[in-house]
């Protein structure tokens, strides 16, 4: 899925043609266009975030409701679903959990940012365009992960509900 949501370019293959002879405007458009790219990253990964936090509280909330607020004591099949939907609900905190946990992204370091053996400006501006690309490959595949965990709590929420108003549902016919 990651492959063909995102098309990521070979880092060699990059670093080969910046060794070539390339203008200075186009190694200047990669660098803006890399920048462009890593912070819009960012701000995908920030959005993720504040959906896996917002899951995680409505996970948190159901669990602790279903299992200390309700009286499941009336009749066994109601038990029965209420700690079905309990149970799927906290697969759907851990999902979020694992989303959220926290994760060191690659950023250009100060090493790639003082590359001592380039003196040449526009070399060293070739240099940080491949550490862009390195650290959005990597961003992006951290994103991918935490995209995924959200997808599973949104499912597995969703089927908590789901339990909960079938069990709703048994109530009322009984």
């Amino acid at each position: 899925m990651f492959e063909k949501a995102v098309r990521l370019a070979d880092i060699e293959q990059i670093e080969l043609m910046l060794s070539g002879g390339i203008r200075e405007g186009l190694v200047e458009e990669y660098y803006r266009f890399g920048s462009i790219v890593l912070s819009e990253v960012q701000s995908a990964g920030n959005q993720i975030e504040g959906k896996l936090t917002a899951l995680l509280g409505l996970a948190c909330g159901m669990v602790a409701f279903l299992l200390f607020s309700t009286n499941i004591r009336v009749f066994a099949v109601g038990k029965i679903w209420i700690c079905s939907a309990a149970a799927i609900a906290l697969v759907a905190l851990i999902s979020a959990v694992l989303g959220l946990m926290t994760t060191m992204w690659r950023l250009p370091s100060e090493a790639d940012w003082f590359k001592q053996e380039l003196t040449d400006p526009i070399l060293l501006k070739k240099y940080h365009v491949v550490s862009l690309v390195s650290a959005h490959q990597q961003r992006m595949g951290l994103i991918v992960f935490k995209s995924d965990c959200l997808r599973i709590a949104e499912i597995f929420l969703a089927l908590s509900t789901l339990v909960i108003v079938a069990a709703l549902f048994t109530v009322v016919l009984s």
